[in-house]
């Protein structure tokens, strides 16, 4: 299950950073809002993978 959230939360990232990217160019005021919550994307798949790890080597133990 946490492999699976990982994909969806960095497959949202993903489409946020685009959809950031394209802000950019037409408005920096919304582009800021969205590289925000691009980089929260980002946070959340990080802390998602370090607990999937720790998961696994509870497991090994």
């Amino acid at each position: 299950m946490t492999g699976k959230a990982s994909r969806l939360i960095g497959a949202g990232f993903m489409l946020t950073a685009s959809l950031a990217i394209a802000a950019s160019m037409m408005a920096p005021a919304i582009a800021v809002g969205a590289w925000i919550a691009a980089f929260a994307f980002f946070g959340a798949a990080v802390v998602a993978f370090v607990v999937a790890a720790k998961k696994e080597d509870r497991r090994d133990e």
